[in-house]
This record gives C-alpha cells, sequence and structure tokens, in this order.
C-alpha cells in the first residue's frame, strides 16, 4: 500500500505578485486595435452582443468602418443610393451604414418568403392629380405625372420622400406638353453631371400617335 501523502506549496511574500503575469483584459487594447484587430472580424450577431457589454463597446461598434466592411463583405443586394457625394458609400455614417446593412437583409429575407409584405405605407401630399408615379431605387425620390386640379395642364414633379424624420416634400417640376404615360426614372450621368433621367410616352393631339420624351 502507497502512503498518501498532502503536498502544500507557500510562496514568499516578497516576489509572490511578481511571479505572476498580470491579467490582460480586451477592454485595455487601444480603440485602433479593436476596430482593426478585433471587431472588423467579428459576426454582426458578435458585434451586437459586444454592443452591450459597456459604453466603450456601445460606441465603438457604432463606428463606420466596421459596417462598411459588412457592407463590402455582403453577398446580398445592397439597396441602391443616390448618385450623390453626400450618399456615397464612403461618406456614410456609422448609423447609415448600419442601417443600410440591415436593410439589405431584410429586404433579401423578405423577398424569399413565400409571402412578401410591405413594411410600410406613406401618403404624400402631391398638391395636383397624380396621373402615375415612379419611386427611385433607394427609395429617396418619387416621380410622379401630375395633373391641375383647374384646368388640364400637365407636368412632371419630383418628391424627395426622406425630408426631416421621413416628410415628403416636393423638389422640382417640369411642364409637359400633355400625360405622360409609361413614366421612367433612373439615376445616371448627363452631360457629365449625376441626375435623374425621366423618359415617358406623350400622345401628340394632331397625329395621334404617341412619341418618347426624355427629360434631366
Amino acid at each position: 500500500m502507497i502512503p498518501s501523502a498532502t503536498l502544500s506549496f507557500s510562496w514568499p511574500t516578497s516576489f509572490g505578485r511578481a511571479w505572476f503575469r498580470p491579467r490582460y483584459r480586451l477592454d485595455d487594447l487601444p480603440n485602433d486595435i479593436l476596430l482593426d484587430g478585433v471587431l472588423h472580424i467579428l459576426t454582426v450577431q458578435d458585434i451586437l452582443s459586444t454592443r452591450m457589454v459597456n459604453k466603450r463597446f456601445y460606441v465603438l461598434t457604432h463606428h463606420a468602418s466596421i459596417w462598411k466592411r459588412l457592407l463590402r463583405r455582403l453577398n446580398l443586394p445592397v439597396p441602391p443610393l443616390p448618385p450623390t457625394s453626400r450618399r456615397s458609400l464612403s461618406n456614410l455614417t456609422g448609423l447609415e451604414a448600419e442601417r443600410l446593412f440591415i436593410r439589405s437583409l431584410s429586404l433579401s429575407k423578405n423577398f424569399s418568403s413565400q409571402s412578401p409584405t410591405p413594411y410600410w405605407a406613406r401618403a404624400v401630399e402631391a398638391f395636383h392629380r397624380v396621373q402615375s408615379m415612379v419611386i427611385l431605387p433607394g427609395g429617396i425620390h418619387l416621380v410622379a405625372s401630375v395633373r391641375e386640379e383647374t384646368c388640364n395642364a400637365f407636368s412632371l414633379m419630383i418628391f424627395v420622400l426622406d425630408y426631416r424624420n421621413g416628410g415628403a416634400l416636393p423638389l422640382a417640376r417640369a411642364d409637359t406638353p400633355a400625360q405622360a404615360y409609361n413614366l421612367q426614372a433612373k439615376y445616371m450621368k448627363l452631360h457629365g453631371q449625376n441626375g435623374i433621367v425621366i423618359a415617358y410616352t406623350i400622345k401628340d393631339i394632331r397625329s395621334k400617335k404617341y412619341k418618347m420624351a426624355t427629360q434631366g
């Protein structure tokens, strides 16, 4: 039979603290290392969980560089942005980039479901009788063919839909000789400048034939 023995260790108090290595926490790292070396390799779920740790990580996980990296690595269609320098990917804030990323995920999930549902419905004050309308990619601008209430005069109107907390506001107006049919609108570069190009057909009263027209 092997006799049992009890071993005990005691460390000298003079070098007891120096013997052990200090414990480093993730919170001890500087912000640039956390952003470039840690947070950018995390999944979306991990980033949202890290956001709940403390105030510092709450601010860091809203940084624009994190969500722009996720947008570049995303394998899903990203909602189009208006071709303006203000809304380019490089100039988006962290909140805007995060919303764009989440919107692309939610839209993809909604479109792939068996019964897609609309997210919101909005009433826009057009100040005219609307004949037809089309929303440009990104949901920021709306183009409508309208008619005056008091006379038989037609025009095209552009509305901006994100004015002051989701409000809508008329942005531009151009008269047309007749009602515009087959209305289409697209963000394009015209004469070297980014803008909105509108294509439509109108009916010639004299020849009673339809003609195609464009405006930008």
